[in-house]
């Protein structure tokens, strides 16, 4: 009989009696046990591991009977199979364990099963370097993220038979919790940045407590509160800055989070950073735009009044030699323009090019 129609118990009883290798596999590598798992036969699955079935044997795709069973949702034949032993951290391929294919197909139960058998929750799949936690926040999977925030929250606390230190070692920081949570994955970036881009205040705050460096940047140096700032997420912001991240530091472009906050018009974010101690020029001073640029360029007047009053250089140029007031004029912002005059900026300062004001406006069309 086809191994593939082994699916009556009695059946499959007969052929163990009559000796049958229990082990061989079919054309696609699958064991009995592997195919018992894939098809939810749980009093196949039993019969097989107490006649000695090979629980860690695999298919060509390197599927475990654990890993195929957690894909399909099986969740009581993983009950059974990790108390008898089976590798729950068993990888395929691409990286994944049980626990990651349970997470990326969504299957709650399985997850919870695996967590409560000690799965590792710090192992990351290829894909982006994603760990559990990673995949059950990026792909939305919100009851799948507090579940595995729950195993490693606010009470957790290392086995006793491990040192009491988050620095005790090379070889404890390689395997603890908290330092996992804030992998780096896409593009550098970890969980933090990105909940803190997407605004979500319950994430960050989770995140926090178990992060080792709120200022963790991706590849493009965006810390956390550059992109909470950009997006205008002020509860978030405010957290960050109580949780004292950094303020003055740049991105790849020369951007700090205060300059950020100006070019996109978030005029409490940009008031939250500089109380908390931003240096209002920064990025001019390393030839670049300052805050004061970003503001003109965008047509922020509110937020060029509130640098100028607090001592922003209004005369400060780029790296082209251009004031705010010639990046106001290009763009045809009046009121900018309006408040720089008023300020006293100098109306016939030259570029590089040796363009003033009055030339950049002119060229552009702006009366």
């Amino acid at each position: 009989m086809p191994i593939r129609l082994l699916r009556e118990g009695n059946v499959v009883k007969l052929l163990l009696k009559s000796s049958a290798n229990i082990n061989i596999q079919d054309l696609n590598g699958a064991t009995a046990l592997n195919i018992a798992c894939e098809h939810d036969q749980l009093s196949i699955v039993v019969l097989l591991v107490n006649h000695g079935a090979a629980l860690e044997l695999a298919d060509d795709a390197s599927y475990t009977p654990l890993i195929t069973a957690a894909q399909r949702g099986h969740s009581d034949i993983v009950q059974f199979l990790v108390t008898r032993g089976a590798n729950t951290n068993a990888r395929l391929p691409s990286g994944d364990t049980a626990l990651l294919t349970a997470v990326w197909y969504k299957r709650l139960a399985v997850v919870r099963i695996l967590l409560d058998n000690e799965a590792d929750i710090t192992l990351c799949g290829d894909f982006q370097n994603w760990s559990a936690l990673t995949v059950s926040y990026m792909s939305g999977y919100i009851e799948f993220t507090q579940l595995i925030y729950e195993r490693v929250g606010p009470d957790f606390s290392f086995p006793v038979d491990q040192p009491n230190s988050r620095a005790s070692s090379d070889s404890d920081k390689a395997t603890d919790p908290h330092l996992a949570i804030d992998k780096k994955v896409r593009n550098g970036d970890t969980a933090l940045r990105i909940a803190c881009e997407q605004g979500d205040l319950e994430a960050v705050k989770k995140l926090l407590q178990h992060r080792d460096d709120i200022d963790k940047a991706d590849a493009r140096g965006w810390t956390p509160l550059m992109s909470a700032a950009q997006n205008g997420h002020v509860d978030v912001v405010k957290l960050l800055l109580d949780e004292r991240a950094r303020v003055d530091v740049l991105n790849a472009d020369k951007q700090t989070a205060l300059s950020i906050a100006c070019q996109h018009g978030h005029f409490v974010i940009l008031r939250d950073i500089f109380r908390s101690g931003a240096t209002i020029d920064l990025p001019a001073i390393r030839i670049g735009l300052s805050p004061l640029h970003y503001a003109a360029e965008n047509g922020h007047a509110a937020v060029a009044e509130f640098l100028l009053s607090n001592r922003a250089s209004i005369d400060v140029v780029d790296d082209t030699g251009w004031t705010a007031l010639m990046v106001a004029s290009q763009n045809g912002h009046t009121d900018v323009v309006h408040v720089l005059l008023q300020r006293g900026a100098r109306i016939d300062h030259q570029g590089l090019s040796r363009a003033t004001a009055l030339v950049i406006a002119c060229q552009n069309g702006h009366l």
